[in-house]
């Protein structure tokens, strides 16, 4: 009897631990520099991105990019964006390293300063990427992404971002 409770006990215990855990969300930071085609300025960037991993093959990411320049046609340039993309891995996850290609939607608003004047306008557009991640650890990422988005008002920012991540 003692032994059977011991097994009812500890099989259910041992089976849970040896489960693989799947970690669907991922918090990544980047930093990098791209080059804000209106008034060619080149931007200091940097990336916040929550993305959610919803198959081995697709992936989806929500993220706000900040960048700044004081380079270029204007006194100083600085822009938020939002981006909302969903990503396809080709190849899947391949030992510890990730490729991706993604597209997606993207809002953009600029505060372009002159000598005696500013100019405040909003973009709407779309963006290409593609991303190379590589697992440090099981919760570790560092990676590079490659940009270029294209707005309806003719604006264009293009780049390269190194990323860091942590699974949560």
């Amino acid at each position: 009897m003692k032994k059977t409770m011991l097994f009812l006990i500890f099989v259910p215990m041992m089976i849970s631990f040896s489960q693989e855990r799947v970690q669907r969300f991922d918090y990544k930071f980047g930093i990098g520099s791209s080059l804000l085609g209106s008034g060619d300025m080149i931007t200091a960037a940097f990336e916040n991105e929550l993305s959610y991993k919803i198959n081995h093959y697709l992936s989806s990411s929500v993220n706000i990019n900040y960048a700044t320049s004081n380079t270029g046609s204007n006194v100083s340039t600085s822009l938020i964006q939002s981006n909302l993309n969903l990503f396809i891995s080709p190849f899947g996850k391949s030992k510890n390293n990730i490729f991706r290609i993604g597209t997606g939607l993207s809002v953009m608003g600029v505060m372009d300063i002159y000598n005696n004047s500013h100019n405040r306008r909003t973009s709407y557009g779309y963006n290409l990427i593609i991303e190379r991640d590589y697992q440090l650890s099981e919760n570790f990422s560092i990676g590079y992404k490659l940009f270029t988005q294209q707005y309806r008002n003719r604006d264009v920012s293009s780049g390269i971002l190194i990323k860091t991540g942590i699974k949560i």
